[in-house]
């Protein structure tokens, strides 16, 4: 396994830790769909809806959940630390360009955790639009902090898809699992597009199959 030397031995974790992280859905504070005009004729209104009355997610404005948005990796961390709960303690990672901004917290609490890190040369990146495979990966994380990931039989899954070649290395177990789960499946042309980014509308129905996983 990667063994990380820089991990804190065990006897310091707080006895607490024994038992299973709890997801924090339940304390989020739900969201009013009904004041969203631009997702009317969206043919994800049920996902977003969904996300929305969760508090999951939230509009870009008062008025306008702007679906077809490209998600940020600032957003992203954002939804992921609504998921498990803020945190009261962590070590936090130094990037250059995470220094202030709304997204700062929610960034700290899920990289301290492994689940969406940043960059070799130091950076987040906060605004950079996520990519599917990075999506993918976090959640697949995020599940298995919760203690709920099972991990899934690779055979046969990937072959199906133009692009699997293309495939980053690093995203193709929680790949298939997000596959197996129904959180993502191909696009028409017949690929999966692990490079592409994901729009608030996407993201929106990939948290919908997530939250039938947790509860």
């Amino acid at each position: 396994s990667n063994h990380k030397p820089n991990k804190k031995p065990d006897e310091v974790k707080p006895v607490e830790s024994a038992t299973k992280p709890k997801h924090a859905l339940d304390d989020l504070v739900p969201g009013d769909p009904a004041v969203l005009q631009d997702i009317t004729n969206h043919w994800a209104k049920d996902s977003i809806q969904a996300i929305v009355t969760r508090g999951l997610m939230l509009g870009k404005t008062e008025k306008l959940f702007m679906p077809n948005e490209v998600l940020t990796r600032a957003e992203f961390a954002t939804i992921i630390s609504r998921i498990i709960g803020q945190r009261d303690s962590y070590v936090s990672v130094d990037y250059k360009d995470v220094k202030h901004g709304w997204y700062v917290e929610s960034i700290q609490n899920i990289s301290s955790l492994g689940i969406l890190q940043g960059y070799p040369d130091g950076t987040f990146k906060p605004r950079a639009p996520i990519s599917r495979a990075e999506m993918i990966v976090s959640l697949a994380r995020t599940m298995e902090y919760l203690g709920l990931y099972e991990a899934v039989d690779t055979n046969g899954v990937l072959e199906n898809f133009k692009d699997v070649d293309n495939m980053p290395i690093w995203a193709k177990d929680a790949t298939v699992w997000a596959i197996a789960h129904k959180l993502v499946g191909g696009y028409p042309d017949g690929t999966l597009g692990l490079n592409r980014t994901v729009t608030r509308a996407e993201t929106a129905r990939i948290l919908e199959s997530l939250l039938n996983q947790i509860n």
